[in-house]
């Protein structure tokens, strides 16, 4: 009896040989009487999978921010060649003179600032200035 009167009181109902809790459609904005309504699972993996696919566009960005960083290292790395030997031309070209001054511009990674370093040349002797 008592149990019948609890079953009555929490809404429990005894379908085959399980307790199932009832809950009211009012109560908690549940479909069916006996079921809860679950959060939207498909809108859920939706933003999940626009979150997954944006870190996805901003490696590939990384990656081809990366390549195109290298690239601009092995272009200044062939300016830098070059320059020297131009320099090394110039150098051999003038070298009965008694004194020439030369640079080299060592450009940075973004390729907008140089390092300017000067030599000084004498036939003895080299001098950085």
């Amino acid at each position: 009896m008592l149990e019948h009167r609890l079953t009555l009181a929490l809404g429990l109902e005894k379908k085959r040989k399980k307790w199932v809790i009832n809950i009211r459609r009012k109560d908690l904005s549940t479909d069916n009487v006996g079921y809860r309504r679950e959060p939207d699972v498909a809108e859920e993996l939706r933003k999940q999978v626009v979150a997954l696919k944006e870190k996805l566009r901003l490696v590939t960005q990384s990656e081809k921010d990366l390549a195109a960083l290298l690239k601009i290292e092995e272009q200044m790395s062939r300016n830098l060649i070059m320059q020297v030997d131009r320099l090394k031309e110039v150098i051999a070209a003038s070298s009965q003179h008694s004194a020439i001054r030369w640079h080299i511009l060592l450009p940075d990674i973004t390729n907008t600032k140089y390092t300017k370093i000067t030599f000084y040349q004498t036939p003895d002797r080299w001098t950085l200035a």
